[in-house]
């Protein structure tokens, strides 16, 4: 079997593990080693177990290796239980006010060890420590741990496959109150960091300017911290932002360059004994290694040298391979590395842009090498479309242009310019200052061309892509960049209409669509009918970034909502307006509705008070409290009641048992709904028996945070829902849920459960 075929082969074994809810067991593996040599006894068969035998491999070879980071994981039983352990820093800690944050990679477990006989590397959080802790340090800590948990919805960031990604073991804080010891400072193992770190404080030392510093310390360090989420924005808008990531096009650049300049020099000034080729080709593998190492060789860098290292050892081989073998065999190397590697985003864009440039540009006959280059410039804009849209769920049409503009700019000009620099800087000779600062300069040139390509009209964002679309859009780029001889090359362009549709159902009139997210220990909830949508309080404020950011507006783009009819915020509490002025910063809103408006200044809003009503396509919404001001903050919850066809939902904020108290005297008959979300997350001040009568709901909804430090839901509580016979149902657990209720409403019991329907092995808490 030829390799190109044999690769592909096993790159499907390694995919179909991925698309597993759980991992098998090692019985079932064995099964199909058995039946598959079983089959292979007979000679018609032979090929066909031959292909089956490299997908059972491929998918033997990911399953070991989730095996082998599950054994690493933190027990369940350990979960929030303090820990004693000695480890070592590793990477660069970041610290956001008073927390720092860093990956320590364990030695020994000094209390534990029995429980954890495996145990790995954790994401911690540190809380003012007492001394400035750096890459390599050894540490005593005493932490609490927990399994990484998503905030599971639609358009939010899975953190669970980041942790499998990067082998993380398990993430938690250092407890503040115990010792901490640092013991000794680094070792050899570390000596990376530790020059990245130098680096990285050289580069901001020189940078006076803060515009644009972050994106040149990002190219020649990996650490992306430092670019505004400004700058994101206009680097996403433009399809610009994978030349902010150390990728295989720059690490190809570097060995290029180094390459080529080896060449130049052995010509004019040196001969040496080696052969000049070879003699570059050694150099320029350095060179590449050398780049991905003092940037952290991360998934990303590790993937492009790979890549690299396979073409420039053809030249010292003195083998004449093809690009396609090339090609092919770095794919191979990379999914022997790190069977994962296709859940980054990274992975598509690197190889599919790399096979789109062979395969459009292989074989052409051009005498022009300025034609080539235009041509590889097209290939690149134009297969971005596509591998952009199904990687982060957006395209600009102007991406194209701006990639046509920034490749250049950034690979000739930026690049060589602070790298350069940087490693002047880094053996602290002359020159460097000058080159870093020029390339920021570079930069600067080149940014106002890219706001000005920031344009909203030409901003498609997806996030539901069809798993067909998909297909359709390769074959569509394929035909596109076809040669000439290729009849009605044009059409291809209608292939990557599929793109934009939406599998987003119509709300009939006299139903509404209720999306409870999931978003930790706070409430956030969606509610839209036909043509109108309303959000009721907007999650937790953490200290970098904010529910709103991280799960309402993705949420809101895979709906294709750009504008809100009403933002209700119930009390002042921050783990219910937490994400409110991300939201009214980023969006239209019509009316904004609280119980404190005072707390969204300057943003004028209006109170919400019981009485207040109005319709909306057949749907029915109504405050049933406050009618008169409460002492108690939580007390000033607005309660909202929807109604649709003889179905409703309740939502209650933070209500407590004096409010529920006053519900049920003034107007007990209006709170009865099939839906209720629980007031207070479950809290033992709030779920009076009378109130849960008075309800009386099918479904109650309790939005708390997974192992949250509060210990919701209360057992007490949740045992007189059971007890009334209503289901329950935890956000924590069950990731976002989405009711229909109204005429136009599928059944109740088929409730969307985000965490439940889209299952993946690696959602290991939930074992």
């Amino acid at each position: 079997m030829r390799l190109p075929v044999a690769v592909v082969v096993f790159f499907i074994g390694t995919l179909s593990l991925q698309a597993l809810p759980v991992l098998p067991k090692f019985s079932w593996i064995l099964v199909a080693i058995i039946s598959l040599m079983g089959l292979g006894l007979f000679g018609k068969t032979r090929r066909f177990c031959k292909i089956w035998g490299i997908i059972l491999l491929g998918f033997i070879w990911s399953w070991l290796n989730a095996w082998n980071y599950a054994e690493h994981l933190l027990p369940k039983a350990l979960q929030k239980e303090p820990i004693t352990l000695l480890g070592r820093v590793a990477g660069l800690p970041q610290s956001y006010g008073d927390l720092t944050y860093f990956t320590l990679d364990i030695d020994q477990l000094l209390t534990h060890a029995a429980a954890w006989p495996k145990p790995g590397r954790i994401s911690l959080k540190w809380h003012r420590p007492p001394f400035s802790i750096e890459a390599g340090d050894q540490l005593q800590l005493t932490v609490k741990l927990r399994r990484a948990h998503n905030y599971s919805n639609p358009g939010s960031f899975d953190k669970e496959r980041q942790f499998l990604q990067n082998r993380w073991s398990a993430e938690g804080s250092v407890d503040p109150q115990a010792l901490a010891i640092k013991l000794s400072k680094t070792r050899v193992g570390y000596l990376e960091d530790r020059v990245r770190l130098y680096l990285i404080q050289r580069l901001e030392s020189v940078l006076k300017d803060p515009f644009l510093k972050g994106p040149i310390i990002a190219l020649v360090s990996g650490e992306q911290s430092a670019i505004t989420p400004t700058e994101w924005q206009v680097f996403r808008n433009t399809g610009t932002a994978h030349l902010m990531a150390i990728s295989g096009l720059h690490i190809g650049f570097v060995a290029s360059l180094i390459f080529f300049t080896v060449r130049l020099f052995c010509r004019f000034v040196f001969k040496p004994t080696l052969p000049t080729p070879k003699l570059a080709a050694l150099l320029s593998l350095v060179a590449a290694i050398f780049y991905a190492w003092i940037s952290g060789f991360g998934i990303a860098t590790q993937r492009a040298v790979i890549m690299v290292a396979v073409w420039i050892l053809g030249i010292l081989l003195g083998r004449i391979v093809t690009a396609w073998h090339r090609y092919f065999l770095s794919l191979g190397l990379v999914l022997l590395w790190d069977p994962f590697a296709a859940l980054s985003p990274g992975f598509w864009l690197s190889f599919g842009s790399v096979g789109l440039l062979i395969y459009a540009l292989q074989g052409r006959a051009s005498d022009q090498t300025s034609h080539q280059w235009l041509r590889s410039q097209w290939v690149v804009a134009v297969g971005l479309l596509p591998l952009s849209l199904l990687s982060f769920g957006s395209i600009s049409w102007l991406g194209p242009i701006a990639n046509t503009i920034a490749i250049p700019w950034v690979s000739f000009s930026i690049v060589p310019l602070s790298l350069v620099g940087a490693l002047l800087l880094l053996l602290d000779l002359p020159g460097g200052e000058s080159l870093v600062k020029f390339s920021q300069t570079s930069l600067q040139w080149l940014w106002p061309i890219l706001e000005k390509l920031n344009q909203s009209w030409a901003l498609t964002e997806l996030t539901t892509v069809l798993n067909f679309s998909a297909l359709f859009a390769l074959l569509g780029i394929l035909w596109i960049l076809a040669p000439k001889g290729m009849p009605g090359r044009f059409l291809g362009w209608l292939w990557l209409l599929p793109l934009l549709w939406q599998a987003q159902p119509l709300i009939p009139e006299h139903t509404l669509r209720l999306t409870v997210l999931d978003v930790g220990q706070g409430l956030a909830a969606v509610l839209e009918t036909r043509s109108h949508i309303l959000i009721y309080d907007t999650g937790p404020k953490w200290l970098e970034t904010d529910a709103g950011e991280r799960i309402i507006l993705p949420f809101l783009k895979t709906r294709k909502r750009s504008k809100l009819d009403t933002l209700l915020i119930s009390h002042n509490d921050m783990d219910h307006r937490g994400g409110a002025r991300t939201i009214l910063n980023t969006l239209p809103v019509s009316r904004i509705l609280a119980s404190e408006p005072e707390g969204l200044l300057p943003f004028k809003g209006e109170f919400c008070q019981g009485g207040q009503s109005w319709l909306w396509d057949g749907v029915r919404f109504e405050i049933l409290h406050p009618y008169y001001f409460q002492k108690k903050r939580n007390d000033r919850s607005c309660v909202l009641k929807v109604s649709a066809g003889g179905q409703s939902v309740l939502l209650t904020g933070d209500i407590e048992a004096h409010s529920e108290g006053l519900m049920i005297k003034e107007q007990k008959n209006a709170l009865k709904a099939t839906v209720l979300l629980v007031p207070h997350h479950g809290s033992k001040s709030s779920s009076t028996q009378e109130f849960i009568d008075a309800v009386s709901p099918r479904y109650a909804v309790f939005t708390v945070g997974y192992l949250n430090q509060y210990g919701l839901p209360k057992a007490e509580v949740l045992k007189r829902y059971r007890d009334a016979d209503i289901e329950i149902l935890n956000t924590s657990e069950e990731g976002a849920l989405v009711f229909w209720l109204g005429a136009g409403a599928q059944e109740l019991s088929e409730i969307a459960r985000y965490r439940r329907d889209q299952p993946k092995f690696w959602y290991w808490s939930k074992d």
